[in-house]
C-alpha cells in the first residue's frame, strides 16, 4: 500500500474547498459531493508531456443519487476489487476527457497505468496532447470520473 503523504505530495495543505465538494473523514481526501470520488491528482508539466496521477474512486462508497434512464434515481457502489478484476479483463483502458472519444493515453501503449489498491482505483498517465498540457497549466484539470459497463449489477429499493 502507498503510504497517503507521498500521494498527496504536492497538493495544497489548506486547499479551500469548492461547492459541491467535501473531506472525507476517514482518508482525509478531497471528494465531489455528487459522484463521491476523490478529486486528489498530482499534475506535472514535463518536457515530455504532463505527468497526471491520482486515486480515481474508492470502493465501498456510496455516489449520491443519480440519474439512471432505465431504473431511475440510484446509488453506486463499486465493490473492492472491481477494478482489479475489470483491469485483468481488458486489453486496452483508454484515457479521454468529459468521456469523449479522444484518447490523450491508454493502457495500450504504457501511456496510462492503473491498478487497485488498499485505497482504490490509483490512475498515472503520461500525455503530450497541446490542448490538454494547456488546460493542465491553466489548472483546468480538477479531478476524474470513470465510465464503465456493469457485468453484475443489483438493483435493492431503499
Amino acid at each position: 500500500m502507498r503510504r497517503i503523504d507521498k500521494i498527496l505530495n504536492g497538493i495544497p495543505k489548506e486547499q479551500p474547498l469548492k461547492e459541491n465538494e467535501y473531506i472525507n473523514k476517514t482518508d482525509g481526501f478531497i471528494y465531489c459531493s455528487k459522484c463521491n470520488t476523490p478529486k486528489q491528482m498530482k499534475i506535472e508539466i514535463r518536457a515530455d508531456g504532463t505527468h497526471i496521477c491520482g486515486y480515481v474512486n474508492v470502493p465501498g462508497k456510496k455516489s449520491l443519487p443519480l440519474p439512471i434512464p432505465k431504473y431511475g434515481m440510484v446509488i453506486e457502489t463499486v465493490e473492492p476489487k472491481a477494478f482489479e478484476k475489470a483491469i485483468n479483463r481488458t486489453n486496452n483502458i483508454r484515457l479521454t476527457v468529459d468521456h469523449g472519444t479522444t484518447t490523450y493515453a491508454s493502457t495500450a501503449d504504457g501511456t496510462l497505468k492503473l491498478f487497485e489498491d488498499g485505497i482504490g482505483l490509483y490512475a498515472d498517465a503520461i500525455v503530450s496532447d497541446s490542448e490538454l498540457i494547456k488546460a493542465a497549466k491553466q489548472k483546468k484539470i480538477v479531478g476524474w470520473s470513470f465510465g464503465f459497463v456493469p457485468i453484475a449489477q443489483k438493483i435493492e429499493d431503499q
